[in-house]
């Protein structure tokens, strides 16, 4: 077993850290994981709150708006990416 000193070392061993000169960085691929998280859960929250709360909304323009944030990460997706980091 491993010999860690702080518990910081104990997560490197899962998760290394980012290089020094990498922590400024972010990839697209990254960024685009994170808006299908949030498409996800903007799709989960308009159908729990129309359907199982109902509760009264647009439901087709705000569904509409969902799907362009999909689109686009579609959009991103097909024009890639070359996976190259992007400097913040």
């Amino acid at each position: 077993m491993a010999d860690h000193k702080t518990v910081g070392d104990f997560i490197q061993t899962f998760v290394p850290w980012p290089t020094p000169g990498e922590t400024d960085r972010i990839r697209l691929r990254t960024l685009v994981r994170i808006r299908w998280v949030a498409v996800a859960g903007q799709l989960n929250a308009l159908v729990v709150v129309y359907y199982f709360l109902g509760y009264p909304l647009p439901i087709i323009p705000a569904l509409v708006l969902v799907l362009a944030s999909g689109l686009l990460n579609l959009t991103i997706i097909s024009g890639q990416i070359s996976g190259h980091p992007l400097q913040t």
